[in-house]
């Protein structure tokens, strides 16, 4: 009598083809370990060509493969909206930070991230004049 289950081998960056690799693991193995940016399959750069680009503001935004690739690092790109609620606003970034000691944070790390908020945060055009703000949200890993 056969099993109707086979037995399927799983897959592994060792194991499978690129084919078969899940979108994130075709990513990976395309920026060889999320360090370049594929534009072409003849043209690649470097992510770090692509953040210093965007520093010296010789670019708006970072791509849509870049993007791709910040995802892993918690680095979301965003669109501000207008009062219609539409995002067709400046492009900002969401940074995500995980605090896996229970959700606590002492001190000294709440006034890091205030610090780097302060630096790197922009104003939010509907908090006042040029406020930055670090919101934060609690969610559990369950």
């Amino acid at each position: 009598m056969e099993s109707k289950h086979q037995h399927v081998r799983p897959i592994t960056l060792e194991s499978a083809s690129v084919a078969e690799m899940s979108t994130a693991e075709r990513l990976k193995h395309a920026s060889e370990g999320l360090f370049y940016v594929q534009s072409t399959h003849e043209t690649r750069h470097t992510m770090r060509s692509e953040i210093d680009a965007l520093s010296a503001r010789q670019a708006e935004t970072i791509s849509e493969h870049a993007k791709e690739i910040a995802k892993h690092f918690g680095i979301y790109k965003q669109r501000e909206r207008n009062e219609s609620g539409k995002k067709d606003g400046d492009f900002i970034f969401m940074v995500r930070v995980k605090n896996p000691a229970g959700g606590e944070l002492t001190p000294a790390q709440w006034l890091a991230l205030d610090a780097a908020a302060d630096r790197y945060a922009g104003s939010h055009a509907h908090s006042g004049p040029q406020l930055k703000y670090l919101p934060v949200i609690v969610r559990s890993d369950g």
